[in-house]
């Protein structure tokens, strides 16, 4: 196996399917994988070997050299995760399916998973730790921030600011002109379209999409 091309995966849930799938398009080989919970070591998910638990692994004095991908979509718990690896000397390499176009003067940062058919069209930036999934399109001058989640077939217009730890439903869309920011912790609903901006922890949902609740700790 080429060690540089050798990963291991935290997570091991709904989504772990995709980014095997997503890491081995990219050309990786998927090592082993790593679970929360105790007990589960030696199994096989989607016939990938569980190593060991998240515990263990940070029980190691370093993980330089080592490269990971995280599969859970918690924005928190994915943050805390892509913090500990980083701090520790590990690598979170970006995953881009081969399939997808991302424009050259389109800026990445570290631990980006960019799925099948996603476009992400010039002078767009995408922050760390950050997934768009399936279909996504980032429209020109526009930028996610770390640590969020962009479900299949959202549409993000041009000249957007998204701020950090964001979660796009499926298939939701934020137009050009009309939404110039969504807030950080921000939650947009399956198939809501964006019509204004939207402030930190904001639960939107519906065309046009209206606030439901506020996540924030008053």
């Amino acid at each position: 196996m080429n060690r540089d091309r050798k990963l291991y995966i935290l997570g091991v849930g709904h989504s772990t399917p995709l980014t095997i799938e997503l890491a081995q398009d990219c050309g990786y080989e998927v090592a082993g994988l790593y679970h929360f919970q105790e007990g589960r070591t030696g199994m096989l998910n989607y016939g990938i070997p569980i190593v060991g638990t998240h515990e263990e692994l940070f029980r190691l004095d370093s993980l330089k050299g080592k490269q990971f991908a995280l599969s859970m979509g918690n924005n928190e718990v994915r943050q805390s995760l892509a913090e500990k690896i980083l701090s520790m000397g590990g690598a979170l390499p970006n995953l881009i399916h081969p399939s997808a176009h991302v424009a050259r003067s389109c800026e990445l940062g570290v631990g980006v998973c960019v799925d099948s058919y996603a476009v992400l069209q010039p002078n767009t930036k995408i922050g760390n730790n950050t997934i768009l999934r399936h279909h996504v399109l980032i429209c020109h001058n526009s930028q996610v921030g770390n640590h969020s989640f962009i479900a299949a077939h959202t549409i993000v217009g041009a000249y957007l600011t998204l701020e950090d730890n964001l979660f796009m439903g499926l298939g939701s869309i934020a137009i050009s002109d009309k939404v110039h920011s969504i807030g950080h912790h921000a939650v947009i609903g399956a198939g809501a379209v964006l019509t204004k901006p939207v402030v930190p922890y904001a639960v939107m949902a519906g065309n046009p999409a209206k606030c439901l609740r506020s996540l924030a700790i008053h």
